[in-house]
């Protein structure tokens, strides 16, 4: 039922709730590939599923960059296109495809992880899952280590609850199941380079921070938020020569108070800030996302229609 209702949603859906008509589709990772760290997280869409989204988006709305955001006015619905996380696709998938249909993009970066020189949590804790997969005699050991049921589901559905402050608990569990991340970091490479960073700011792509270690802002506190926002900046513009100023919170902007942009911009006053709260009206500079990876929709007509519906029903 809800997908016959969605047939009568307009396209422009992003007119309805931002005088600008700017639309801020966002993924992470493309790929035909079995990604170990990222399949038991979350989906992501196959290099076809991309194009036919990408190919879609360009029939209703017009592409834009990042400069061209804070001053844009038409009644032409536009978008931006934004990835998180700086992963290895971005520069060897996502970019060529992006280059040949013409489609400007920021991918925003984790300075920690930039060279593969460290690993989120989260993929710490997917690999973990994928070795339970293949040997469920390991299932005792984190059983005893967290005092919980000996299943496989309860086991799984504990990892997954585990956030930033858990990450010494992952580094034993990998260690003590035949793990290393270090060598996972250099035979696979989940993350982009500098010089790939580089070449693709040559090509016109730009970049943005994205915390330094993608933690969960909420279990932060302000001054912890503010400080690793400031400094999460201040590495990624100096380390590329960035001459603009753009964040992207991890995870999510829920909860981030008004102390915490005007403890920011009070650092980085032009500061453009990403976030994702659902589709909500814009402020000034600061700019709510979708994740595309997250619709369930057969075609990319459908998503977008089901979230101008989401919208209107949340009003």
């Amino acid at each position: 039922m809800l997908e016959y209702f969605t047939y009568f949603v307009p396209f422009d859906f992003c007119r309805k709730i931002d005088k600008n008509s700017i639309f801020f589709p966002s993924y992470h990772t493309v790929s035909d590939q079995d990604l170990k760290h990222i399949s038991p997280l979350y989906p992501y869409k196959s290099v076809a599923q991309f194009e036919r989204e990408i190919d879609f988006l360009l029939t209703k709305y017009k592409p834009i960059s990042l400069s061209e955001i804070s001053t844009y006015e038409s009644k032409a619905p536009a978008f931006h296109l934004t990835f998180d996380d700086g992963l290895s696709q971005c520069y060897h998938t996502v970019a060529p495809i992006l280059l040949r249909k013409g489609v400007p993009a920021t991918f925003f970066l984790n300075n920690n992880f930039i060279d593969n020189k460290g690993l989120f949590y989260r993929f710490k804790t997917a690999l973990i899952l994928h070795k339970l997969h293949e040997k469920r005699e390991h299932l005792k050991f984190i059983s005893n280590y967290f005092s919980i049921k000996n299943d496989f589901d309860t086991i799984k559905a504990y990892l997954l609850e585990l956030d930033h402050r858990q990450n010494a608990h992952l580094n034993t569990i990998g260690k003590q199941i035949g793990l290393s991340y270090e060598q996972f970091l250099q035979t696979e490479q989940p993350y982009m380079s500098t010089p790939q960073i580089n070449e693709l700011i040559d090509k016109g792509f730009t970049m943005g921070a994205h915390s330094q270690f993608h933690p969960r802002y909420e279990l932060l506190s302000l001054d912890n938020q503010v400080k690793e926002t400031i400094t999460s900046i201040e590495r990624l513009k100096n380390d590329f020569k960035l001459d603009y100023t753009t964040f992207a919170f991890p995870f999510s902007d829920l909860n981030i108070s008004e102390e915490f942009e005007i403890k920011l911009r009070q650092t980085f006053p032009d500061v453009q800030l990403f976030g994702i709260k659902e589709i909500r009206p814009h402020k000034k500079a600061y700019y709510n996302r979708y994740i595309m990876e997250l619709h369930s929709q057969a075609s990319p007509q459908l998503a977008l229609k089901y979230l101008y519906l989401k919208s209107i029903i949340k009003k």
